[in-house]
């Protein structure tokens, strides 16, 4: 007996979902662990200092979100606020985009694009091109929307064979380093595979697993006991007159012997 529920009265569904990795890659795109979509650069990708990094940004999520929520003061129910993007390692912190200019250029379009010139006084090494993203996000299991901040590496390499000797470029985009990895507030399911957020397609990999448990009996027990695999998150549909609650009491299951019996009695 994996899980054990009682039925009541009322509809009601108690169940909590399961966490999921925060950022992903799919088809190509790096989801961060806010709203953003990264279409470029790829993860892991060699950039050249003396060069662009291109970069590319769906702000739509594949078309699940408006124009309109591109802005701070949108009234959309999901929308973003601020979107900073700057190129870090365990020893510098470089501005590549800040401000409202990144959301709101290019209107008209779903993709905002920026070629950053690298300096040429960057030198090789592991760096993550970290999405600072800051989002109201709407969900069906909030009792009210919530303000979001994620903080998103994308990990990159750079390549320099002749770093030069001027910082004048670095110092000019240099922040003060932080800690790694850095506190955020993000999303504890990433909102593209939660099945409790408008925007989960219910195709993205990684999103939880939703048993369903269909109840047609005319006469409804007082206890059921149902098996379950994957998220404790299920869909309940009554088809009976009468309706119910399905509220999980307990996950952690017991097994013992009687003494001077000799069958195991499970308990959850």
């Amino acid at each position: 007996m994996a899980l054990c529920y009682v039925l009541l009265l009322n509809l009601l569904l108690t169940l909590a979902p399961t966490a999921i990795a925060q950022s992903f890659s799919n088809n190509g795109q790096f989801f961060t662990k806010g709203l953003a979509i990264s279409d470029a650069p790829a993860p892991d990708s060699p950039q050249h200092a003396g060069s662009d990094i291109v970069i590319a940004v769906d702000l739509s999520g594949d078309g699940k979100i408006s124009q309109d929520a591109f802005t701070s003061n949108s009234t959309s129910p999901t929308h973003y606020i601020s979107l900073n993007i700057y190129l870090t390692s365990s020893t510098t912190n470089f501005t590549v985009s800040n401000g409202s200019a990144f959301l709101s250029q290019e209107p008209g379009s779903t993709v905002k694009h920026l070629n950053w010139p690298i300096p040429n006084c960057v030198p090789s090494g592991s760096y993550n091109l970290t999405y600072y993203e800051t989002a109201l996000i709407n969900n069906q299991i909030y009792i009210a929307l919530q303000e979001f901040f994620s903080i998103t590496p994308l990990p990159i390499t750079m390549q320099n064979a002749n770093p030069s000797s001027d910082n004048s470029q670095c110092n000019a985009v240099s922040n003060t380093v932080q800690s790694q990895p850095q506190q955020d507030s993000a999303p504890a399911i990433n909102p593209y595979a939660d099945p409790n957020s408008p925007l989960d397609s219910g195709k993205t990999p990684g999103a939880p697993g939703v048993p369903t448990i269909t109840i047609s009996s005319p006469g409804l027990p007082s206890v059921w006991s149902i098996e379950t695999s994957g998220a404790p998150t299920a869909t309940v549909t009554v088809t009976a007159a009468t309706t119910a609650t399905l509220v999980v009491v307990s996950s952690k299951t017991l097994t013992e012997t009687l003494p001077g019996q000799t069958n195991l009695i499970t308990t959850t």
